[in-house]
């Protein structure tokens, strides 16, 4: 560098500058390069090995094998190394069947876990819990595996060992007769400690296998437990088979495995189970922390007599004595290229710097400073702040009240910010002008470098991204397909509630999809069609395309506009208030007619006494015999707000919603009684029906049951889509064992329930856009329903 010096001198002021730039943009790429690299250096906590050794003489009598994940560095980082051990205890081909699965399933449901997607992005599923979670789709999948390939294997034949080894972590589950053993080094007491020399003592005791006494495993839930633990430093975990410890005893194997590397305890062991003649198989998988305890170490204490004049020297010479002990060997030391940087500064403009630092280091040694204690410094700034805001406030108002000033000042404000950006740009252009052709050269490419470097990396991560993107969306695909497939597994087995969970999962993972760019539509609806046609299965739906219509009253008055309808024996009563007409429908005859018109109440229609068709408004009502002789109630005990009407022992009932209340009449009429005989809000009521009790159906879907004026526990069952606003209740069948309709217009629907409040099924009928009434006809097992001015009729479905 001393070379150097000379021909940099004899350069002018800009072409040093220029020098001066390259030079520190070359140890500033070499200094992040090296960081860049030792930052992505991946720390190896850990060795693994294993030892496979069959049987030297004969066949084995057991099918055995140690898998060991080979991930990618990125998914060993995040989740660790999975291992297996597993010993079956027969030679058939259906335990090298059922082993070949273990060793294809599990490291599929781990490391294609949903949950890796929320651990690499927020770091809060610990790696146990996706462990378990591969585990609990084993157990799931593993019955149904050996019912499928018909495999005949007892489950306490299987001996297997499933675990992962994240950083210095241990998750593990076991089943069968496998052993497990945990070698540790003593720890010392505080009072103790061993020589740099000495050896230390090791320890071996057992951490896993089954006990006697235990349960034994079953193949619907193999793997029931799950440890988990920090290997402790310097220590050693060892998974045999159970024949394994029978020959080597654990003194024997604790000297072995903490003497040699994993690879060479392993070999040493083969050498000498080869010269055992037997018939077994031995399996074990060694595994040995990395990781060292702290050494605490001490700097040798310096006698020096420090003065205020060299007290900074010999602070940085102890610090930099501390950072060289304290340091691992091969790390770049920050500090040593700023001092680079400094002696290259130092040889192009002289010891001015060095200089003028000793002067000011010196003053600030010497000066006593002034220590503020903390309510001084926040009074100190306090009125620095609001003195500052005082007179910005004041600024502001002075341009406020005079505009001109204003426009004219940010004016001025703007031509001067123009000028120092002209100005600027102008003495740039001069001075790369000024530069010579090579350094022109050189800045040109390292721009370029630059430039290209910048783009590569936006490049790189926009690929990567976009990889992770489509990864992401192929793991939506499968997750998607596995769900709709476990839900028609659920709906074959009527497990309706798993079921409705599965496809509520569904149409999350399909709103996910929608997400991404460039998605297929097409898979998107087949999904879509999937889940609708699963959903109909779970809903109970009874499509009704073409309904069958009886009759069209707009034939006999094309301003028909009918609002209810009663069916009495073999007649139809259909009432149009607002047209204030009676029309007949004979059933059995398929016959029509105005039955009478100019009537006026009637608003609501139920069975009166002697099954006789019964109207009624707010102002009174009438009576229809038999023969069609149509009879006013005279002495009617009006109601001015009537929500619906229904007839139960030949007493009429009224429900009036604004009222809060249900009214019951005398058999002649003329008196009523208020019903209900607790404080209840049925303020939404819509609909109610009686049949000994009383229904009330409110706006939002919800049901109440009624007996002798007090309400009487009952719910409805769910029912997919949920009840929104449905309009009419109408009960069938006997008190206890019948059924309870309710029509939903809104849905073109109408929903059947048992009198326990359990769903049954629900007709779907999109042609009828308009229902306003409808009838049951228990008997004939049909519906009848007022669309519009027509009267249609759908076979009623036989109740499962």
């Amino acid at each position: 560098m001393a070379l150097l010096v000379p021909y940099i001198l004899k350069l002018t002021y800009a072409q040093r500058t220029t020098n001066t730039l390259y030079s520190l943009s070359f140890y500033i790429i070499i200094y992040l390069s090296l960081e860049f690299k030792l930052s992505f250096q991946t720390i190896m906590y850990y060795k693994i090995s294993r030892l496979l050794l069959t049987p030297t003489s004969g066949k084995p009598s057991t099918t055995a094998d140690i898998f060991i994940a080979n991930p990618q560095i990125d998914q060993e980082a995040i989740l660790g190394k999975l291992f297996l051990l597993s010993e079956i205890e027969s030679t058939k081909p259906a335990a090298l069947k059922l082993l070949n699965w273990f060793i294809s399933a599990l490291p599929a449901h781990y490391y294609q876990n949903e949950k890796i997607t929320l651990r690499d992005r927020m770091g809060t599923i610990k790696v146990s819990e996706i462990f378990e979670a591969a585990l609990g789709k084993i157990n799931g999948e593993l019955e149904n595996f050996i019912k499928k390939e018909r495999l005949k294997i007892e489950p306490k034949a299987i001996n297997i060992v499933a675990g992962v080894i994240y950083k210095n972590d241990l998750i593990f589950t076991s089943a069968g007769k496998i052993k497990i053993l945990l070698i540790y080094p003593e720890i010392a007491k505080e009072s103790e400690s061993l020589p740099d020399s000495g050896k230390k003592i090791y320890k071996i005791s057992v951490i896993g296998g089954q006990e006697a006494g235990e349960k034994k495993p079953h193949l619907n839930k193999i793997f029931s437990n799950l440890t988990e633990g920090r290997i402790p430093d310097e220590g050693y975990v060892v998974l045999s088979n159970e024949i394994l410890p029978e020959y080597v005893n654990n003194r024997h194997l604790t000297k072995i495995i903490t003497t040699l590397p994993p690879v060479s305890a392993i070999e040493h062991l083969k050498s000498q189970l080869h010269k055992i003649n037997s018939y077994v198989t031995f399996l074990a998988l060694i595994i040995k922390s990395s990781a060292t305890p702290a050494i605490k170490r001490s700097l040798p204490q310096m006698q020096i007599n420090i003065t205020a004049n060299d007290s900074l020297e010999r602070m940085n010479e102890t610090e930099n004595t501390t950072e060289k002990y304290l340091s691992p060997i091969g790390i770049i030391h920050a500090n040593r290229l700023a001092a680079w940087g400094r002696n290259i500064l130092a040889a192009i403009g002289g010891n001015r710097e060095q200089k003028l630092a000793t002067i000011i280091r010196d003053r600030v040694f010497l000066v006593k400073k002034h220590r503020l204690n903390w309510l001084t410094r926040f009074n100190y700034h306090l009125k620095n702040f609001l003195a500052y805001a005082l007179n910005i406030a004041v600024f502001l108002l002075k341009l406020l009240a005079h505009p001109q000033e204003l426009i004219k000042q940010t004016g001025r404000a703007a031509r001067r910010s123009s000028a120092a950006v002209k100005f600027s740009l102008a003495a740039a252009a001069r001075w790369f002008f000024n530069l010579s052709t090579a350094s022109k050269t050189l800045l040109v490419t390292f721009l370029l470098c630059c430039l290209l470097f910048t783009a590569s990396i936006y490049q790189l991560t926009k690929n990567k991204n976009e990889q992770t993107s489509q990864q992401t969306y192929q793991e939506l695909i499968q997750s998607l397909t596995q769900k709709q497939n476990q839900t028609e597994a659920s709906l074959l087995y009527r497990n309706e509630d798993k079921a409705q969970e599965l496809i509520s999962e569904t149409n999350v993972l399909i709103g996910r999809m929608r997400e991404f760019k460039n998605v297929d539509q097409r898979l998107i609806d087949k999904f879509m069609d999937i889940n609708a046609s699963q959903i109909a299965t779970i809903s109970h739906v009874v499509a009704i395309a073409e309904p069958a219509e009886l009759i069209n009253l707009k034939q006999l008055n094309a301003g028909a506009e009918p609002a209810k309808m009663v069916a009495v024996k073999e007649r139809l009563i259909i009432a149009d208030s607002r047209n204030k007409s009676l029309y007949q429908f004979n059933l059995t005859d398929q016959t029509v007619n105005l039955l009478k018109s100019g009537l006026n109440n009637i608003g609501w229609g139920t069975v009166g006494q002697a099954d006789q068709p019964l109207f009624v408004a707010a102002g009174g009502g009438i009576i229809i015999d038999d023969k069609n002789n149509i009879t006013d109630i005279n002495n009617f005990a009006a109601l001015n707000e009537i929500t619906e009407a229904a007839s139960y022992n030949s007493r009429l009932y009224l429900l009036s919603a604004p009222q809060n209340n249900i009214w019951r009449y005398s058999r002649d009429f003329s008196a009523r009684d208020p019903w209900i005989k607790e404080n209840l809000d049925i303020n939404n009521a819509v609909s109610f029906d009686i049949d000994g009790y009383i229904y009330v159906l409110k706006n939002n879907g919800e049901v109440i049951r009624l007996l002798s004026g007090y309400v009487n526990e009952f719910k409805l069952a769910a029912v997919n889509p949920p009840l929104a606003n449905p309009q009419k209740i109408r009960l069938a069948g006997a008190s206890e064992q019948g059924q309870i309709y309710v029509l939903e217009p809104a849905q073109t629907r109408l929903v059947v329930f048992d009198k326990g409040g359990k769903f049954l099924l629900q007709y779907k009928i999109p042609r009828l856009t308009s229902l306003r009434d409808f009838a049951v006809r228990e008997q004939e097992q049909k519906i009848l329903l007022l669309n519009d001015a027509s009267v249609y009729e759908i076979k009623m479905e036989e109740i499962k």
